[in-house]
């Protein structure tokens, strides 16, 4: 476990807090990303994190740049695996914490302080299973912040939120399970709606700058070629009691969704 490098208590949690947090990184041949998104989870002066890389058998030097910090790397593993959603699986399967976040090689945690900020959220509300935040969506010459805000399950379907942007408690994926690594793009947002549109799972916005987000990723980069896979994931979901709220607070994406029926696709850039 990653041990905080100060000696008093990170000002505003709890003294009785210990609440686990699991940061799961998933990559392969990422040798000009992992180190940065490594020591922006290795400075956090949250104390209680437990962090887990899953690689997917690089062939280049990252394995060599995540031995050199396989002291802070409570679990590696370098093996092939069938894609992103494979890899996460395999991440949650190792993971013991209580909580769960998903931070992409490339992507790096917004501060030293940024864990602990969302903690100080998520303990103040005890009754809540998901939270979001903001990320940065950065490239070499921009970077735009983007809000994991959403008032309803509604809002949800209609605006996707990246996972970076979203920490879950353990017990929403033990009971509603992993990503469905069939899907190339949108498992995460599969999974979501699988658990924002139960009525007993409650979600809150945390309002904390959380990690960047890097716009090179490869959801960024063919998302329009996989809008038919959400396309499918929507209607897998929406109940007409769903779609008829959906239609109300979003009629334009619901006349595109009505065409979709006929043509495999939904057009709506997340």
């Amino acid at each position: 476990m990653i041990t905080a490098a100060i000696k008093n208590p990170v000002p505003g949690l709890q003294e009785e807090n210990n609440l686990k947090l699991s940061i799961i990184t998933v990559c392969r041949n990422s040798e000009a990303l992992i180190e940065r998104t490594i020591r922006s989870v290795v400075s956090q002066d949250y104390p209680h994190i437990e962090y887990i890389i899953i690689d997917g058998e690089s062939t280049d030097s990252t394995l060599d740049i995540i031995r050199q910090y396989r002291n802070n790397i409570d679990v590696f593993v370098s093996e092939k695996d069938s894609g992103i959603y494979d890899a996460m699986n395999k991440g949650l399967a190792h993971a013991t914490g209580d909580l769960i976040y998903f931070l992409n090689s490339g992507d790096y945690l917004a501060s030293d302080h940024a864990m602990s900020d969302v903690i100080r959220e998520i303990e103040r509300c005890p009754d809540y299973d998901i939270f979001t935040g903001d990320v940065m969506y950065y490239d070499e010459v921009s970077a735009e912040r983007r809000s994991g805000k959403r008032k309803t399950p509604i809002d949800v379907m209609a605006r996707v939120i990246c996972h970076q942007a979203i920490i879950a408690r353990r017990e929403v994926f033990e009971r509603y399970g992993g990503f469905e690594a069939r899907y190339w793009i949108y498992a995460d947002y599969d999974w979501l709606l699988r658990a924002v549109l139960d009525k007993d799972v409650r979600m809150n916005y945390t309002g904390v700058l959380l990690t960047y987000y890097l716009k090179a990723g490869k959801s960024d980069r063919v998302w329009k070629k996989y809008l038919s896979e959400r396309g499918e994931i929507l209607r897998k979901h929406a109940t007409p009691g769903r779609m008829a709220a959906y239609i109300l607070h979003y009629p334009g994406d619901g006349l595109r969704y009505i065409v979709s029926r006929f043509k495999g696709l939904f057009i709506r850039e997340p």
